[in-house]
């Protein structure tokens, strides 16, 4: 106990070195807690951004896909969306098909991979298909069976523009190559 009352008088016999010491490291934990937050919050955030533009918290594929990635392996989609959507605690289910391919346009081509996605389903969700996010151009109807959207940057590669043609490669559920306008 005697230290403690040697230390508490030591301490406030020059006032002004205590108040001091006492600002800085207060600030010190403030500045430390605060970049810590930050850093958390940032992660989240990224996690929550990846996860909606992503595959999701969970993902089901066919049982060879991920040591194979072949086209043919595919799971079927209708009913395992509504069995899927039927599970208590599940938000949303949104069917998504990945496929490996070429795009090319007039002057350029790129191997990219193509993500069919249900744009009406999505877009409330995505952080990708807000409105703020598209440069030019609308997203796609769910009537129009040709209508994409692309990146910035590849659209910039590709020399492509809102309205351009361009024609994606990719291969078949029967092994075929596949191309479209």
């Amino acid at each position: 106990m005697i230290w403690f009352k040697l230390g508490w008088r030591n301490l406030w016999r020059n006032r002004r070195r205590t108040i001091l010491e006492l600002i800085s490291i207060g600030g010190s934990v403030f500045i430390a807690i605060w970049w810590n937050n930050l850093a958390i919050g940032s992660y989240a955030k990224m996690v929550d951004d990846g996860v909606r533009m992503g595959s999701g918290h969970i993902g089901i594929y066919h049982n060879k896909y991920l040591e194979l990635r072949k086209t043919e392996q595919v799971v079927e989609a209708d009913s395992l969306v509504a069995e899927l959507e039927r599970e208590p605690g599940v938000i949303e289910v949104f069917p998504r098909l990945k496929v490996p391919g070429l795009i090319r346009s007039s002057r350029e081509s790129r191997a990219t991979v193509f993500m069919g996605i249900d744009f009406d389903s999505e877009k409330s969700i995505n952080p990708v298909l807000k409105p703020k996010r598209i440069v030019g151009g609308t997203l796609p109807a769910s009537d129009d069976p040709r209508g994409i959207l692309i990146g910035e940057s590849l659209a910039r590669e590709l020399g492509l523009n809102t309205g351009n043609k361009c024609v994606f490669m990719v291969q078949g559920s029967d092994g075929e190559i596949v191309s479209a306008l």
